[in-house]
């Protein structure tokens, strides 16, 4: 309503400017209505005026708002994630309890699997993991960082820092030698400053590795992947026109904490690891700074919790039916509602499915109606049969779960005769409820009925309330000025332009948002050659190297290899075919390079 009273008030200004020279004009007419130069004596006139006002803004307005069906019609398309809201999101962590120690195999929880929480008000906040986890009877009994004992590296010299990560069995008849068959994701669960430290070294800095289980391996580099930056890994489910970059960078930015994860495969670093119920110890050798005293401060703290065990990002996502719908052909458009009773605390995030149901000849037929905006039309057989969604911005406002409404198209325009009956499979959110949950309970934040080899998950992060973009106005040019975006954009050398993209995925446009991206200085841009190993011959192949210049005091408290990481994988998803893209971070003043990225070209780094 509020974007009404500039509309209202243009009226009743246009009014009184136009009533001026028509009482000049129409003197005796304008007597009649007591109607002078400046004011309206008769109440009733002036009311009547003010109604005809609001009507005109109204209509103005509705007028406005058409320029953004176009807008919102092609994001629709092309980048429907941009018009959906970011749903609350945290990382959770699987407690085994008693039941850890009797686990006498492996147990799954795979992606997708729904917890919830205790009810708020009423109602209970709903989430869904976004990636498999494997139980084990496995706990990490201490993590340690030393600089004392030195190892020497035939490649890298003298590597005088290491960190201990030892983890211990919980049941002395499990197998753990079956421990090569599974891979743990480690997340590091520390502060800002810790958090980053510890994720460098681990990631990016290990140079030789001492695996010691019932004997001493040694590997070279680091046993851990970095994960999170692949599409599968993504948190919010992802469609054929989904852009795997654009949801990398709003993760990001919304969410950082979601890449603080690191994979471990024994069975694929060390298949020769013998292990028993004894547990088995990981060392990690890297050459240290000695004079950086912060990090060496923050590697001291460093103690078993900051690594947990059997994590993954929880999203606030669920299953729901919309209320069914009855067609009675005397309207455009219907209200579309989630089935429940605390419509204020639901919100719709998508439609999966719409489905008509109409009794003909004693029998129900059943028909499925697809998006009016799509891409895919002809791709089946298609019986003519749409619908559109729209969402009323005023009426989200005040009127907390009626903001959606649905029309239906018929190409065919068959018989309307009949009751027809229109139900709605959706996919929902429980709006900024989720960010009032208290986590961090002694028994638990969220459960699930019927799953085994845990009792409970705990919370490890407070979940965040739910964003969404501001497409309102020149943001939504801003938007589509991204579907000309392309490599030879991004690579223009144009540090301003690489800012102003980074900008647009910026959900919460926060402070420190701003002032990492605000921390690019300069693009630079040129051509490399690398030779990769392919049979039957190896062979050569040309692509771009990037190099971003940053001012490092803009990165506290971030890590600049992740961040280095991130810009690898979006810019190697815009490569161009049989090509690739390398990417070096640098210090703006002393020119230096801080970190390279492996070439990539699309999903895979350069071989």
């Amino acid at each position: 309503m509020d974007s009404l009273l500039p509309y209202f008030e243009h009226e009743l200004s246009l009014f009184n400017k136009q009533s001026k020279e028509f009482a000049k004009k129409y003197p005796k007419i304008a007597n009649r209505l007591l109607m002078g130069h400046d004011t309206v004596d008769d109440p009733h006139i002036e009311r009547l005026i003010q109604a005809f006002s609001l009507i005109s803004a109204r209509i103005n307005k509705k007028l406005d708002d058409s320029y953004a069906d176009f807008t919102e019609s092609l994001l629709e398309v092309v980048y429907p994630d941009y018009l959906k809201p970011f749903p609350s999101v945290s990382i959770a962590q699987f407690n085994l309890g008693v039941q850890g120690n009797a686990m006498s195999e492996a147990v799954l929880v795979p992606k997708n699997s729904p917890f919830a929480s205790q009810k708020i008000n009423g109602t209970p906040c709903q989430f869904q993991s976004t990636q498999d986890v494997t139980l084990l009877p496995l706990q990490i009994d201490s993590v340690d960082f030393e600089t004392r004992q030195e190892v020497y590296d035939n490649q890298h010299g003298l590597l005088n820092g290491c960190i201990s990560i030892k983890f211990k069995g919980l049941n002395s008849s499990f197998d753990y030698q079956a421990l090569l068959n599974h891979s743990l994701d480690l997340y590091i669960d520390e502060d800002a400053s810790q958090g980053t430290s510890l994720w460098d070294l681990l990631g990016c800095d290990v140079k030789q590795t001492h695996l010691h289980g019932r004997q001493v391996n040694k590997i070279t580099g680091s046993p851990f992947e970095i994960i999170g930056f692949d599409p599968e890994q993504q948190i919010l489910p992802s469609h054929r026109v989904s852009n795997a970059a654009s949801a990398l960078l709003k993760e990001y930015f919304y969410f950082p904490e979601k890449f603080n994860f690191l994979r471990l495969n024994l069975g694929k670093v060390c298949p020769n690891l013998k292990i028993d119920s004894n547990g088995f110890e990981i060392r990690c050798y890297f050459r240290f700074d000695k004079k950086n005293t912060i990090r060496l401060k923050n590697l001291q703290q460093l103690s078993a919790s900051s690594i947990k065990l059997f994590c993954t990002p929880v999203v606030n996502l669920f299953k729901a039916a919309a209320k069914p719908i009855q067609v009675t052909h005397r309207s455009i458009y219907y209200d579309l509602v989630p089935d429940t009773r605390a419509l204020f605390q639901h919100e719709i995030y998508e439609v999966n499915k719409v489905i008509e149901s109409k009794q003909s000849d004693n029998r129900l037929i059943q028909r499925e109606y697809h998006p009016f905006y799509a891409l895919n039309h002809y791709e089946q057989q298609d019986d003519g049969r749409y619908y559109h969604i729209k969402r009323d911005k005023d009426m989200a406002e005040f009127k907390q779960g009626f903001e959606y409404q649905i029309m239906f198209v018929e190409k065919n325009r068959e018989d309307l005769s009949g009751a027809v009956s229109m139900s709605a499979s959706l996919l929902c959110t429980n709006r900024d409820l989720p960010a009032q949950v208290v986590f961090g309970q002694s028994r638990g934040d969220l459960f699930s009925e019927g799953m085994t080899g845990f009792s409970s998950l705990s919370l490890l992060k407070q979940p965040t309330r739910t964003a969404r973009f501001d497409y309102t106005g020149e943001e939504r040019w801003r938007l589509i000025s991204l579907i000309s975006l392309n490599f030879l954009s991004l690579a223009a050398q144009d540090a301003e332009l690489m800012k102003e993209y980074l900008s647009l995925y910026d959900i919460t446009q926060s402070a420190s948002n701003k002032l990492l991206v605000e921390g690019i200085v300069s693009v630079e841009t040129s051509i490399e050659a690398r030779r990769i190993q392919r049979l039957p011959q190896p062979g050569f192949v040309r692509g771009t190297l990037i190099n971003i210049q940053i001012n490092q005091k803009n990165f506290a408290g971030v890590s600049i290899r992740q961040f280095a990481h991130l810009l690898a994988h979006v810019f190697g998803y815009h490569a161009s075919l049989n090509s690739f893209v390398e990417l070096a971070i640098s210090d703006a003043v002393t020119k230096e390079e801080i970190y390279r990225c492996q070439p990539r070209s699309g999903l895979s780094p350069l071989i």
